[in-house]
């Protein structure tokens, strides 16, 4: 729930407003759509299951017009005389013929009457056989008693049999093609004699009206006729050929899925045979589907009339905002413009009202803190510098009077004077001239100072390009750094101590300069502590003159504070290990890319 919240607080007032309108548009749509959609399948939907029985009752009682005429066909053509006794073959010939002659006009007269009958024939319980074939073909009686359908059928109960769907195996040609065969017991005082078979059409069985033969096929209706086995006697999905295995296992089942299909089952007379009639959902549907997407189609058109008039109320609405929005970018930026709106009188136009007051405001305290501002950064920026001096003069001057304790010689003319250079340079207050090559010598100046008092112990050496070299930049930067290394960084009293100077930069316009030794450094919880204050001096400014301790500094975090003060966040000192386990200092300054004058003399190296 928090994380919705969140995304939907992330979504601009434009995308809110046009998602309220939508859902406040699309919610009774869709309620609307649902419930018509529902009420319009349930009434299709029983008016479908109404179709599956009516269409199963048209084809029971086309089963049993079927049966009923076949029965009488049969009827008729034994209810005079027995066809049996006209297969005695113990008769003469000249009878013989005439008995065939008989059965050849009756079963002629009985495919006349049903023209679907293919073949009639009478078998005598002794194996007599006579047969007539309407398509011109013959059948093999042999064949056709060794067939199992025959087999079973003549154990079935009842003087009328259908037989399940069978091939036409017993036939010399058309063997491919399929049948089902009626076969009318023949029984007198003597009781069985035999039995008449008429092998039908399978189509035959399923006589309907014009009007539902079409809905047959235009909703891809199944019927299928089983006998009390499950054997199956029609289906009408079944092609007329003798079905491959593939097309056994296709057609060989009824679907019951009441999701996809409706089912209506119904027993045919005294058969004992079953009707399956089975509807496809979808086609019955189809018109269903078509409402479905009216209403689709409705839901979209709406959506789309909605997107347009909310966004045509939204923007009247949001355009303001995002102008005050705008104009608070600008003032993030420094620009103090005022929001040109037209007059208006209500939350929003109050709104526009209070910012430009507000940028008026900003224009005034700027004409009264401006000046006052740099009036103040310039004295702490020249508080700061003052505040080296002191501290240099005292080490110089305790340097000379070192030296003149232990020897009277002309080092110590030699100290003066570079003191006296050093001052000079340090009491210069005019910094807009003040180069890179500048601190460089100011800081050799210090160093040659320093190899007097410690006999050349302390060794300087710079890796500056001439380019960088006449770039302006603050004075008193080096030395102070270099005056630390120097009176913290010998590991014993003839160590030496070497320290070196590189400037580079880098891909985020700015130089970097490195001043390192090979000193002892400092320990750990100095240098945490050094680290911690330079950082924050970098995050707020130039801030007070406390460090985080509450103690005073002028080392580097008087260094950091003057870089602050000049540069703004653009620069700033550092303070890290060097890789010869001594201290190492950076000092960031920004580069446009061009250097300030110079002479184009050679820092010497000391």
């Amino acid at each position: 729930m928090k994380q919705l919240r969140r995304v939907w607080n992330n979504f601009t007032l434009m995308t809110k407003a046009l998602v309220l309108l939508l859902l406040a548009g699309l919610i009774p749509l869709l309620i609307a759509s649902i419930i018509m959609y529902s009420v319009a399948v349930r009434a299709i939907d029983d008016a479908a299951s109404e179709f599956a029985e009516i269409f199963n009752s048209q084809a029971v009682s086309a089963l049993e017009s079927f049966v009923t005429a076949y029965d009488s066909l049969t009827k008729s053509t034994l209810i005079n005389e027995n066809l049996t006794e006209y297969l005695d073959f113990d008769t003469p010939v000249t009878e013989r013929m005439q008995h065939r002659a008989t059965l050849r006009q009756r079963f002629i007269s009985m495919i006349t009457l049903q023209p679907d009958v293919k073949s009639v024939s009478v078998i005598s319980k002794f194996g007599g056989y006579y047969g007539y074939e309407g398509d011109g073909t013959s059948i093999d009686p042999t064949v056709l008693q060794r067939q199992q359908w025959l087999k079973d059928a003549l154990e079935e109960e009842g003087p009328l049999i259908i037989t399940p769907l069978h091939d036409r195996s017993y036939y010399d040609r058309f063997r491919d093609k399929t049948v089902i065969t009626v076969i009318r017991k023949i029984y007198n005082l003597g009781g069985y004699q035999g039995y008449l078979m008429l092998d039908v059409d399978p189509a035959s069985i399923m006589h309907m009206g014009m009007e539902l033969l079409e809905a047959q096929k235009e909703y891809n209706i199944r019927i299928r006729i089983e006998d009390r086995h499950g054997v199956r006697i029609y289906d009408s999905f079944m092609p007329g050929d003798i079905l491959t295995d593939r097309e056994k296992d296709e057609f060989s089942g009824i679907p019951d899925n009441p999701q996809h299909y409706y089912l209506s089952v119904s027993d045919a007379g005294q058969q004992n045979l079953k009707i399956y009639v089975v509807i496809p959902r979808d086609r019955l549907l189809e018109r269903v589907n078509s409402v479905r997407q009216t209403f689709l189609i409705l839901a979209v058109l709406s959506i789309l009339l909605e997107i347009g008039v909310g966004f045509a109320i939204t923007h009247s609405i949001i355009q303001p905002v995002r102008q005050v929005q705008a104009s608070m970018a600008r003032l993030e930026k420094g620009d103090y413009q005022l929001i040109e709106l037209d007059e208006r009188g209500d939350e929003l136009g109050e709104l526009v009202e209070s910012c430009n007051h507000m940028v008026n405001r900003i224009h005034q305290l700027i004409d009264e803190v401006y000046l006052a501002q740099i009036a103040q950064k310039d004295a702490q920026y020249l508080a700061l510098q003052t505040q080296i001096n002191p501290h240099m003069l005292y080490n110089t001057l305790e340097s000379i009077r070192m030296k003149a304790l232990m020897a009277d010689d002309d080092d110590t003319a030699e100290m003066i004077k570079l003191l006296a250079k050093m001052l000079r340079a340090a009491l210069n207050g005019d910094e807009s001239t003040h180069t890179v090559r500048d601190e460089i010598e100011y800081a050799n100046a210090y160093v040659r100072l320093q190899q007097l008092r410690y006999r050349g112990r302390c060794m300087l050496s710079v890796d500056i390009e001439e380019e960088l070299l006449q770039l302006p930049v603050i004075s008193m930067v080096f030395q102070p750094i270099i005056e630390n290394s120097i009176s913290h960084g010998f590991r014993d009293a003839k160590s030496e101590l070497h320290i070196h100077i590189s400037a580079s930069v880098t891909g985020a316009d700015q130089v970097h300069f490195r001043i390192f030794d090979d000193g002892k450094g400092m320990d750990e919880q100095t240098y945490l502590a050094l680290q911690r204050r330079l950082a924050q001096i970098r995050e707020s400014g130039a801030g007070r003159m406390e460090d985080v301790d509450g103690k005073r500094s002028i080392g580097l975090d008087n260094i950091a504070r003057r870089l602050a003060i000049h540069y703004g966040r653009k620069g700033y000192a550092a303070v890290s290990r060097s890789d010869a386990m001594g201290t190492c200092v950076d000092v960031v300054i920004p580069y446009d890319g061009r250097p300030g004058s110079g002479d184009g003399t050679p820092v010497e190296e000391t």
